[in-house]
């Protein structure tokens, strides 16, 4: 009759450190797929928010924009601090986010843009919430502050004026970041939530 070995205590810490390597390799792959998935959904949003930029400046009116950074002095905008804004509990009336409600409910004056931002899904807009607007009409809806769009991890996606998004670290280097033709543009902090740590940002005019 033959005799039975039983595993060894080494044997049974290989098994379990193999069955761990592949739990871990298993997860690291699901980390990726999401953050994928994540960076694609973002882009789908700056899309968004590209074409109601582009419908906008199509009339002329970036000078308008431009006017509401200029005159509080913001322009290029800090990415460093509107990193720090947004990763505090927001205020009724934060101001770097405040700038992009105004910028939004400048484009909102426009139907199209208003069916633009009718499709998307109500998880994607945050509302201004130190503001109530009045049904329509009176005010005129460009006196309104707009929505914000979140990116895929909840984060506002932000107006850069003409002057860039300054401060901005890519590869090391810290830089001011300005669209190829430059215009404004609206910008996605990326998988880390953060505007200053440029390695993941996303922008609207690389779409």
């Amino acid at each position: 009759m033959r005799q039975r070995h039983a595993f060894t205590l080494i044997e049974m810490l290989v098994v379990i450190g193999i069955l761990m390597l592949l739990v871990g390799m298993t997860f690291l792959g699901l980390n990726a797929y999401r953050g994928t998935m994540e960076s694609k959904a973002t882009r789908v949003s700056l899309e968004n928010c590209r074409a109601m930029l582009n419908e906008y400046l199509q009339k002329g009116q970036v000078a308008t924009l431009d006017a509401i950074y200029i005159s509080a002095g913001v322009s290029p905008l800090d990415a460093t601090k509107a990193t720090s804004y947004i990763e505090l509990p927001l205020p009724p009336h934060d101001a770097y986010l405040d700038f992009t409600h105004q910028v939004m409910g400048q484009l909102l004056a426009l139907p199209a843009n208003r069916a633009i931002t009718s499709k998307l899904p109500a998880e994607q807009l945050k509302n201004d919430p130190g503001y109530s607007p009045p049904p329509p009409p009176p005010p005129p809806l460009h006196d309104a502050h707009g929505p914000l769009i979140l990116d895929a991890g909840g984060v506002p996606i932000i107006y850069v004026p003409s002057g860039g998004l300054s401060n901005v670290t890519v590869g090391g280097t810290v830089k001011t970041i300005t669209s190829p033709d430059g215009r404004p543009f609206f910008a996605a902090a990326g998988n880390d939530g953060k505007f200053d740590a440029g390695d993941d940002n996303i922008y609207s005019f690389e779409n």
